[in-house]
């Protein structure tokens, strides 16, 4: 009974699509239409003697006229292009329509090709196989159909129908009939949206031309806006410029006024300052002339015997405290020892040489640092046997690099606090008895002493 039933239903599906095929005039379409019931019909074996499949249509399996529309429906020209890839053909050459034609023919028969769209296909509607799956018979998928075909959904929908295990003819038929009816649809409705695309093309220029008329007119008042604006904006700058200018020559008169007294302050006070550095200069003379008497009536004592003055006496303000009596110079006591001395008061600097070259040694000086470059007293260290720095008269660079400088060379340097002369003879005296170990003379100078001393 089911088997009747089946040849009973398909027949009649048969036989109304043929009487609907036939009744219209030969077109091309109805042509085509006829070859597909041909097909259905004439090719295929009796429904009433063909049980229904189990399992999904292969693509292979379905006729051979729905590979075209199901193939350009389900699949577009990128798609066949990344397959072509994977199937090994050189599809660079060829144009939508050939891809898409050998696609088609190889649908025919099963093959790696038809195998890969097979694959494809059932990957990309995976949602929509099981969708249909939920139908057992003909008219549950064609309503499927249906409702996919009204809400938009033709791809998957399309594949999913037509490869149903339910999708006897008459199914495959009314699908095949809508889709062709919707292609119908869809080139109409490109015709009209395309005219509508023309119109809206020609009311765009022209919105375009309005748009661009109305940006010129509207740059053109945007132009004479800003020439106004700078218009006004020079007037006010001329204006503030003006009351500038008369608040400025009211303050040049306060100020010429004011020049004008401090010209004739600055007169009173040059005059007196003139007084006052001609007086000066008169003193620092006296000044040289009384300290240079006082070396030449100190010289010939020094060299006596136990002549030199006892520490913090009269001969020597600035001799540090607790200094001890040494023995005097004598001529030769140097042996001609090389003497750097660092400092110094600048008009005992000739007794310090006669002093030196007389007991012996060769004197070399520097001023430390206070005329002479601080970079001298490097040149100057070689082939020094001892040096005497006067650390009241030098700078602070060129103490410490004296310090270095010694202590790289291991040379004896003897820091002294006074710049008199009894100091320095009692420091020469030092150098020629190699005695460098009174720490009350020669200091062994830390950071501390350092600090101290020169805060005084």
């Amino acid at each position: 009974m089911k088997n009747e039933h089946a040849s009973n239903t398909s027949g009649d599906a048969s036989a109304r699509a043929g009487e609907f095929f036939f009744s219209q005039p030969q077109t091309a379409a109805a042509r085509t239409e006829e070859s597909i019931l041909r097909l259905f019909a004439d090719d295929a074996p009796p429904s009433s003697s063909r049980p229904l499949p189990r399992t999904r249509h292969k693509l292979w399996e379905l006729p051979i006229n729905l590979h075209c529309p199901l193939i350009g429906t389900c699949l577009v020209d990128a798609d066949l292009r990344k397959l072509s890839k994977r199937c090994g053909i050189a599809a660079n050459g060829m144009s939508e329509y050939e891809l898409h034609a050998l696609f088609v023919n190889h649908c025919e028969t099963r093959g790696t090709i038809s195998q890969q769209l097979q694959k494809t296909l059932d990957e990309r509607y995976a949602a929509s196989i099981q969708r249909f799956a939920k139908a057992k018979t003909g008219p549950a998928v064609l309503a499927l159909w249906q409702q996919a075909l009204a809400e938009g959904r033709i791809q998957g929908s399309l594949w999913a129908a037509w490869t149903h295990p339910e999708a006897d003819e008459s199914v495959q038929v009314t699908v095949y009939g809508d889709l062709h009816m919707l292609s119908h649809h869809l080139g109409a409705q490109d015709r009209s949206e395309r005219k509508r695309l023309v119109d809206l093309d020609a009311e765009n220029a022209a919105l375009r031309r309005e748009s661009n008329d109305l940006k010129n007119r509207l740059e053109t008042a945007h132009r004479e806006k800003r020439r106004l604006e700078s218009t006004l904006a020079e007037r006010d700058d001329r204006i503030a410029h003006y009351e500038s200018l008369e608040k400025s020559l009211a303050e040049a008169k306060d100020v010429e006024r004011r020049n004008l007294a401090l010209r004739e302050r600055n007169d009173t006070l040059s005059e007196r300052a003139a007084t006052l550095e001609k007086r000066n200069t008169e003193l620092r003379n006296r000044v040289g002339e009384l300290e240079k008497a006082l070396a030449q009536a100190s010289i010939p004592r020094l060299f006596a015997a136990d002549s030199l003055p006892e520490a913090g006496s009269a001969d020597d303000e600035t001799s540090p405290e607790g200094l001890v009596a040494d023995s005097p110079l004598t001529h030769g006591c140097l042996a001609g020892l090389r003497i750097l001395c660092i400092g110094g008061r600048p008009g005992l600097i000739d007794h310090y040489r006669r002093l030196v070259e007389e007991s012996g040694g060769e004197f070399v000086h520097h001023d430390g640092g206070i005329e002479e470059h601080g970079g001298r007293i490097d040149d100057l260290m070689t082939g020094i046997d001892a040096v005497i720095c006067q650390i009241r008269n030098v700078s602070h660079a060129a103490y410490y690099r004296v310090k270095a400088a010694c202590k790289d060379r291991q040379l004896p340097c003897l820091f002294l606090e006074s710049g008199g002369v009894t100091t320095f003879v009692r420091s020469l005296s030092k150098v020629a008895r190699r005695d460098f170990s009174d720490s009350l003379l020669i200091r062994s100078l830390t950071a501390k002493d350092e600090d101290c001393r020169f805060a005084a």
